[in-house]
């Protein structure tokens, strides 16, 4: 895979090479000068403001993002994936981030048992999922609030418009993804990427297959709290790993959910091809011009306070001293 100092690497040589030609060819014509300046733009948004830097809230939280902060609330997007250092810097996400466009801000924060939230007596990624979850840990509980206080802070630091949020999430990030608009009615759009719904089906937990604490977690059990949102999902049409039937039973559960509302939903649901747990190399771009349509400023927005007491986030925090 191609690495983000190699990808930047290169859009900055093929504009510099641009710009090289149209330098030698200025006598051309005033067309051709706001063509230079508009080069020079897209040259100056892919080096410096897709810039990773992270910083730590007074209470804390590591969070992470792309260039300078915003002067203004901007609409905010999170990125879940894995580690901080990844979440906004793989090619995948950058195609996303550069469909956006500077009118949105992308932030992220490690997901449990990745980057600096892995605890060194514990496994890392998901086996770390599980490790906690079998101790008696609340984890996802815990992320979700972590992510909720993180856009708390952002709004009150006047980075993040609270009307204008959405979240995209990768497999495990997706799962996460789902969980946290779930429990903060703040997120109006999620843009799930092959997303784990059922924890039992992961190979990861399969000593925990039959356990009570696990099916708590199961991302169906959030169809009434999610119903009202706007959704863009894509899986494979043959993933074994998070298992394509368990999306389907998600997206269809919605659908019912949202249709006995007797309002107007947006759920969209692309199952594709694809080899194993993947998905078609555009699905980013094609789901951040979704967002961007959704989350405009003329689209109306949700201003209902936040709620963290869904079922899911209670039953795993009431499960925290149940024994193994």
């Amino acid at each position: 895979m191609t690495s983000r100092a190699e990808f930047l690497g290169r859009s900055t040589e093929a504009a510099s090479d641009l710009l090289d030609f149209l330098l030698r060819r200025m006598l051309s014509g005033r067309k051709l000068f706001c063509l230079l300046l508009l080069v020079g733009l897209s040259l100056r948004l892919t080096a410096a403001d897709l810039k990773l830097q992270s910083a730590t809230t007074p209470d804390g939280v590591r969070y992470g993002w792309l260039g300078a902060k915003p002067d203004r609330p901007k609409a905010t997007v999170f990125f879940f994936g894995g580690a901080l250092e990844n979440n906004l810097t793989e090619p995948r996400y950058l195609e996303a981030i550069r469909e956006l466009g500077e009118d949105f801000w992308c932030v992220t924060l490690d997901l449990p048992c990745h980057g600096q939230d892995r605890r060194p007596d514990e496994p890392g990624s998901m086996h770390g999922w599980e490790f906690r979850l079998a101790h008696g840990e609340p984890f996802v509980a815990g992320f979700v609030d972590r992510a909720s206080h993180l856009l708390d802070y952002f709004v009150q630091s006047g980075w993040s418009d609270p009307k204008r949020v959405g979240v995209f999430g990768t497999s495990r990030g997706g799962f996460l993804a789902l969980q946290f608009a779930a429990a903060d009615r703040r997120i109006g759009q999620v843009a799930a990427f092959a997303p784990v719904t059922d924890l039992a089906v992961i190979e990861e937990f399969k000593t925990m297959a039959a356990d009570p604490r696990l099916a708590q977690l199961d991302v169906r059990r959030q169809v009434e709290a999610l119903s009202d949102r706007r959704l863009w999902v894509v899986i494979g049409n043959h993933d074994e790993r998070v298992d394509t039937s368990r999306t389907i039973d998600f997206v269809t559960q919605l659908l019912t959910s949202a249709g006995k509302r007797g309002q107007p939903f947006d759920i969209e649901l692309h199952v594709e091809t694809a080899a194993g747990h993947s998905i078609a190399e555009n699905a980013y771009v094609r789901a951040a011009r979704w967002l961007k349509g959704e989350i405009s400023p003329s689209v109306k927005t949700r201003t209902e306070p936040v709620n963290r007491s869904t079922e899911a986030h209670d039953a795993e925090k009431a499960d925290k001293s149940t024994p193994r």
